[in-house]
C-alpha cells in the first residue's frame, strides 16, 4: 500500500470504515510523525500497533469505538506528543494491565468516552504526561491513589463529571507538582483542601458549576503559588473570615452566581490587589458592605457591577455607583457592624454544634459497646 511512500510524516485516514488499525501497512513509514485516524470504526487497538514507527508524535484516534487500547501500543514511541482518544466508549481508565509498563506521552487526551472510575491497582506509569483530560465522562470519584502513576502531570481537565468526592492521595502520599486542576461542573460539595495540602505548586483551580455551600478557613493555606480560583455558580452562601490565608500569588478570585450576602470583614486577608468577581449575589447593601465599598474604590482592576439585592430601595442598583450615604450613615455602622458578625458567629457556632453532636453520638455508641461487652463477659463468668 505505501510501497514507494516511505518519506511520508503525515498521513490522514481520518473519516473512512477501518476496523483495525492497519499495522501491517504502517511497517515502511518509518519516518511518520503524525497520524490521523479518527472517525474509523477501529473497536480495539493492539499491542505493538504502532511500534514501527517510533518517530510518531501525534496519534488521532478520536471518533471510533475503542472500547480497549493496550499500552503496549505506544511501545517504543519516546518522542509522543499527543494521543487524542475523544469519542470513544472505553468504561475504564488507565486501562487494563496485569503487568508494570511504562506509556511514554506528553498529553493524553480521553474525554467524552464512558470511564465509570480510576482503576486504581494499574501500576502503569505515565513519567512523561503533563496534560490529562478526562472530561465528559462517568466519573463519580476522584479517589486515592487514582492518578499515582502520572508523575509530572501538570494539568487534569475532568469537568462535566459526576464527581462528588476528590481524595487526598490521588497523586499518591507525597506532595505533587499539579499546576492546574480543572474540575468545574460536577457534583463537588466542599472546597478539596486536603488535596490542596499536596499540591503547592498549583496556579489554577476551578471548582465552578459545583455544589460548594462555603469557603472555609485557611482552606488555601498551603497554595501560596495560586494565582487564578474559579467558584462561580455554586450555592456558596458563607465566606469565613480566614478563608484567602496563605493566597499570596492571587491575581483573580471568581464567586459569582452564588448565594452570598455578605462578606466578614476580615475576609480580606491578602496584602495585594487582585481581581474581584462577585456579580449575580444577593447582596445586602448597607454598612456592612462598607469595607468592600472602600476597598473596591482603591483596587485598580476593572470591576464587574456588585447588584444590591436589599434593602427594597436599592434593589438592582450597583453598590460601586452609589455614594457611601446612599446605603451606610455614621450611625448605622456600628450597629451593622454587630450584626453582620452576629450572623457570622452563628453559622461558625451552627458548624461547632453539629460537630459536637457528630462526636456525642460516636461516644454514646462507643459506650453502648463497652457496655454490652461487659454484660456478656459478667453473664458467662456467672454461668
Amino acid at each position: 500500500m505505501f510501497n514507494t511512500t516511505r518519506e511520508v510524516k503525515r498521513l490522514n485516514i481520518a473519516y473512512n470504515y477501518l476496523t483495525s488499525v492497519p499495522v501491517q501497512s504502517f511497517q515502511v513509514l518509518t519516518q511518520l510523525t503524525n497520524l490521523d485516524l479518527s472517525g474509523n470504526m477501529i473497536t480495539q487497538v493492539e499491542a505493538f500497533s504502532f511500534s514501527c514507527c517510533d518517530k510518531l508524535i501525534v496519534i488521532l484516534l478520536r471518533e471510533n469505538l475503542i472500547m480497549n487500547a493496550r499500552y503496549e501500543a505506544t511501545d517504543g514511541l519516546v518522542q509522543l506528543q499527543t494521543f487524542n482518544m475523544r469519542n470513544n466508549v472505553f468504561e475504564s481508565f488507565p486501562f487494563p494491565t496485569e503487568n508494570e509498563n511504562t506509556f511514554f506521552v506528553k498529553g493524553l487526551y480521553l474525554a467524552s468516552n464512558n470511564v465509570l472510575k480510576l482503576n486504581v491497582a494499574v501500576p502503569t506509569k505515565f513519567p512523561t504526561c503533563s496534560y490529562l483530560d478526562l472530561s465528559g465522562n462517568y466519573l463519580i470519584a476522584l479517589d486515592d491513589y487514582g492518578l499515582h502513576g502520572f508523575l509530572h502531570l501538570e494539568t487534569l481537565v475532568a469537568k462535566k463529571n459526576n464527581i462528588s468526592l476528590v481524595g487526598k492521595s490521588l497523586f499518591g502520599d507525597k506532595p505533587h507538582g499539579l499546576q492546574a486542576l480543572l474540575l468545574q461542573e460536577n457534583d463537588i460539595r466542599e472546597i478539596p483542601s486536603m488535596l490542596l495540602t499536596r499540591l503547592p505548586n498549583l496556579t489554577t483551580l476551578s471548582l465552578a458549576k459545583n455544589n460548594i455551600s462555603n469557603i472555609h478557613n485557611i482552606a488555601f493555606e498551603h497554595n501560596s503559588y495560586l494565582k487564578y480560583i474559579n467558584l462561580d455558580e455554586n450555592n456558596i452562601h458563607t465566606c469565613w473570615p480566614l478563608a484567602l490565608i496563605g493566597l499570596d500569588s492571587l491575581q483573580t478570585l471568581r464567586i459569582s452566581f452564588n448565594k452570598l450576602s455578605f462578606l466578614p470583614i476580615d475576609f480580606f486577608q491578602v496584602n495585594h490587589d487582585f481581581r474581584l468577581y462577585l456579580r449575580g449575589n444577593n447582596w445586602g447593601c448597607d454598612c456592612s458592605m462598607k469595607f468592600l465599598y472602600d476597598w473596591f474604590q482603591k483596587t485598580r482592576f476593572f470591576r464587574y457591577p456588585v447588584d444590591c439585592n436589599t434593602p427594597l430601595e436599592l434593589k438592582g442598583k450597583n453598590l460601586l455607583e452609589l455614594e457611601l450615604k446612599d446605603f451606610c450613615t455614621d450611625g448605622d455602622v456600628s450597629t451593622q457592624s454587630m450584626a453582620t458578625t452576629t450572623v457570622l458567629n452563628n453559622d461558625i457556632t451552627r458548624q461547632f454544634v453539629l460537630q459536637t453532636k457528630s462526636i456525642i453520638i460516636v461516644l454514646m455508641v462507643l459506650v453502648m459497646v463497652i457496655l454490652v461487652l461487659f454484660l456478656f463477659k459478667w453473664s458467662i463468668r456467672n454461668n
